[in-house]
């Protein structure tokens, strides 16, 4: 069975605390009342809760944007480190959408608490969490969390009942920074500006329809009656499909001059404030005109917010690892959730080390890949490179006066630092597919060295490179 909230035996020392919690629902109350003073400027003029956020979640637009966040942490794969047994991975499998969507509703709404209900069995394991309103809660100066009871009192929550999500929460700011705060107002524009839009559909779709005809009293009272009716016939008869006339009376309908593309205009513009609060970018479906380099740098940054995603759901699904283990008796140290994370390789630093490679006089250690290229050490090892000859042609296989010029520039490449040399400059070109390839290289090869040596330095490594014949064709080498 669990212990109380307070057991007044001694705790042994460390992380290691035998059932300190309750196993059921502990923070379940009818009505509630904010504990602390929400500091959000956006729901004070709005007069809202964070609770009351949630609603937006309702917007087509706002809930596919958050889909898409959550989706990408959902969907990417995990393991625990440190841990080989079943129990463990079935008891976070076990709660992982629950505990995510907990953790994701904090970058929402500044802050989540899930309330964990624990059940027995071989091992103690939880079996659900709850979602629990986040102003019943409050943090002391300490930074312990706090449950404000129904009866008035206040209960100290201990961290194995739990599970918080907080996004820049401090003593002034209690409930944190909630992002759909930041779209409230284009949400609030863009849903008021739709029902806008309906009265205007509504009575602008259709044309309207204009009969003349001639009035046959000098009565006006008569003369408004006669209209009015006629005006009551004609409208009946558009609902109908036949309408009747006399000679002297006609018919024509007016088109409304507003298409409506004003309103298009403001809602994409109220849509795209959304989707870059919230996804960091603006869908191509949503850009009238753009270019492809700034789609890929938004990319980047949207593969930026995926991983500060994962980040902060990994560190709330750690504390449940921590829960687990504590509960069950274990010692937690060494023991991680971890995400597993595709790592790119920087193409800029991959040519610039290939051509340092190249030059033969140095070789990358084990620790510059796994830090530089995510390779784990399991998975690869460093192969000994061994001597390779100079490359240059004997005399025999130039002419006299194409040995000469190769010596001139031998000589002129002798005075460069040895990363610079001749046969930096050799081993680079015959990388090099073309001209343009070649020149490139060349320019990753100097790096940083005294620009005012650059061009002497490029003009004669390109002749060398041209003497030798290293320049390669798209297909083959000439």
């Amino acid at each position: 069975m669990f212990w109380g909230w307070f057991s007044k035996t001694k705790q042994p020392q460390g992380k290691v605390r035998v059932n300190p919690v309750k196993a059921g629902a502990q923070f379940v109350v009818p009505t509630y009342s904010l504990s602390a003073s929400d500091v959000d400027e956006v729901l004070k003029r709005a007069n809202l809760t964070r609770t009351d956020l949630l609603k937006l979640l309702y917007d087509d637009e706002i809930s596919g944007c958050i889909s898409r966040r959550t989706a990408a942490v959902m969907g990417n794969a995990w393991h625990i480190e440190g841990d080989n047994t079943d129990w463990l991975y079935e008891a976070v499998s076990a709660v992982y959408e629950d505990a995510v969507r907990i953790m994701m509703q904090a970058l929402w709404i500044g802050s989540s608490i899930g309330e964990l209900i624990w059940q027995d069995g071989e091992q103690k394991t939880i079996r659900a969490i709850v979602p629990r309103v986040i102003e019943q809660f409050k943090a002391n100066a300490d930074g312990n969390l706090i449950w404000k009871s129904p009866a008035g009192g206040e209960v100290a929550v201990i961290p194995e009942k739990v599970l918080r999500g907080a996004v820049n929460v401090n003593e002034t700011n209690p409930y944190g920074d909630a992002l759909l705060s930041r779209v409230y107002w284009a949400w609030f524009a863009k849903n008021y500006a739709e029902q806008f839009w309906n009265k205007f559909a509504e009575r602008h779709a259709s044309p309207i329809t204009v009969i003349k005809s001639a009035v046959n009293t000098a009565n006006r009272d008569e003369a408004q009656r006669d209209l009015a009716a006629l005006a009551a016939a004609g409208s009946q008869a558009m609902a109908d499909g036949v309408v009747a006339m006399s000679e002297q009376d006609s018919i024509e309908f007016v088109e409304a001059n507003n298409d409506g593309a004003a309103h298009e205009k403001y809602t994409r513009h109220q849509i795209q404030r959304i989707q870059k609060t919230l996804l960091g970018r603006v869908l191509t479906s949503e850009l009238e005109t753009g270019s492809r380099a700034a789609q890929e740098t938004d990319d980047g940054f949207t593969r930026d917010i995926a991983d500060a995603d994962l980040t902060f759901v990994e560190r709330g699904i750690n504390h449940l690892v921590d829960c687990l283990l504590t509960v069950n008796g274990m010692d937690a140290d060494g023991v991680y959730f971890v995400y597993e994370r595709a790592q790119a390789i920087d193409k800029g630093r991959w040519e610039r080390d290939v051509a340092l490679i190249n030059t033969g006089t140095i070789a990358f250690t084990e620790q510059y890949y796994r830090d530089n290229y995510g390779l784990e050490p399991q998975h690869f090892r460093l192969v000994e490179k061994t001597g390779t000859p100079k490359l240059s042609l004997s005399l025999s296989q130039l002419t006299p006066g194409a040995q000469e010029v190769e010596d001139g520039i031998v000589a002129a490449l002798k005075d460069a630092p040895e990363t610079l040399g001749v046969e930096a400059v050799l081993a680079v070109a015959r990388e090099a597919h073309d001209e343009t390839d070649l020149v490139r290289r060349l320019a990753l090869l100097y790096d940083d060295h005294d620009d005012s040596q650059y061009t002497d330095w490029l003009a004669g490594a390109l002749a060398l490179a041209a003497a030798q014949g290293y320049v390669h064709a798209d297909k083959g080498r000439y």
